[in-house]
């Protein structure tokens, strides 16, 4: 998927691609709003070797901008359990989660995009009827990025967040 500007592409299984993940995650404006902590390189390949295929249960994407890995972007269909947290009764939902992992490039459009062009394939080819995002509700540049995008807030939640602690979420939808 690509536009004039933006292009992603899966994640290799590659060193290259695991030490710019590692690298991002050291950042503390990514991992405390996409991990909520830091991940070693060995947990980086743990997590993300599995997705490195379109047929994955959670693809995961690399964005390029300009050729340059600046971050990643994933999705997956939203399971019963999920679409129970998120009161959805909507088949064929898909949730979708991203970071721009330069901090030298935020605010330039690189998440709007990315999550445009996710949406586009998501919408056409994956025939999804909706699509989720989920930020933490402190996270007010991820609110406004998906706003721009046409997600509507729709609710705020309560749930554990990836390390078991109890945080609230904003339930963001864009309908097809």
């Amino acid at each position: 998927m690509k536009d004039e500007e933006i292009k992603l592409r899966i994640i290799n299984d590659t060193e290259d691609d695991y030490k710019l993940l590692e690298k991002w995650y050291q950042n503390k404006d990514v991992y405390r709003h996409f991990e909520q902590r830091k991940l070693s390189y060995e947990e980086i390949q743990k997590k993300y070797g599995p997705r490195t295929s379109l047929d994955s249960k959670i693809p995961v994407f690399m964005i390029e901008y300009e050729n340059i890995p600046v971050g990643i972007i994933q999705y997956q269909l939203i399971d019963d359990e999920n679409k129970k947290l998120y009161d959805l009764n909507i088949d064929n939902s898909f949730e979708v989660d991203i970071f721009i992992g330069e901090s030298n490039l935020y605010n330039k459009g690189l998440g709007r995009k990315s999550i445009n062009l996710l949406s586009n394939y998501l919408f056409k080819e994956r025939k999804a009827n909706a699509i989720v995002m989920c930020p933490l509700k402190e996270n007010k540049r991820a609110i406004k990025c998906y706003e721009n995008c046409g997600f509507k807030i729709k609710r705020e939640f309560q749930t554990k967040d990836t390390i078991g602690i109890s945080q609230k979420f904003i339930l963001m939808i864009k309908e097809k």
